[in-house]
């Protein structure tokens, strides 16, 4: 679609096969009367699929980011323990994986599996895993996710560059000692000054 803007952004939506693993976006635009895409009366007025189903465990937590000021980004933790965007750009179609376009997929932002020194089981992130987001900088916005081992991690992107998806030296990074948290529980950061990012969690023994 095009134009969405930032809306509600969640996994089963009306008028679509629900619980398909899809992320799906519903939106009001103000020059259009301010109607919500909420299905009611009009299949025109359906909320838009924006990623290619299966990608993420049905009702999984989605989080969502300025990358910049043309970009909105939607990010999920897959099934394959990696965390995924999609996004859309200057009121483009969003990287749904479904229209004949290159490139078209959304785009895989952590390692799929560890390597070297970093050892989880499997993935970094547990499917599901709740996500946190945050801008470090202005040109810099940060992901934040409990891992498998029990450690805050985090992926991150500087302007419209290449996130720390594992690739070609480019890893995650952990930022808190290991079995501190438990895997994919709820997780918040929060910008607290210029030189300065909180991440917040409850610990695994309940403080």
């Amino acid at each position: 679609f095009s134009g969405g803007g930032a809306g509600s952004i969640y996994l089963s939506a009306p008028q679509v096969r629900l619980n398909d693993g899809a992320v799906y976006a519903t939106w009001e635009r103000d020059d259009r009367g301010g109607v919500w895409r909420d299905g009611l009366g009009d299949p025109a007025r359906n909320p838009a699929q924006i990623s290619e189903s299966g990608l993420a465990p049905a009702g999984a937590p989605i989080a969502a980011a300025f990358q910049n000021d043309d970009q909105v980004n939607i990010f999920v933790a897959g099934r394959d323990r990696a965390i995924w965007t999609s996004w859309e750009y200057k009121g483009s179609a969003w990287r749904d994986g479904r229209i004949s376009r290159d490139p078209v997929d959304p785009a895989r932002i952590t390692s799929v599996r560890s390597s070297g020194r970093i050892t989880p089981a499997g993935g970094l992130v547990p499917p599901a895993a709740y996500l946190a987001t945050a801008n470090e900088r202005s040109d810099q916005l940060d992901v934040f996710w409990a891992g498998t081992d029990g450690a805050i991690w985090m992926t991150w992107v500087e302007g419209s560059g290449q996130w720390q998806d594992g690739s070609n030296g480019r890893s995650p990074r952990r930022v808190t000692p290991t079995q501190v948290a438990l895997p994919g529980k709820p997780i918040a950061a929060a910008f607290e000054n210029p030189q300065q990012l909180d991440v917040f969690w409850v610990h695994r023994d309940g403080a």
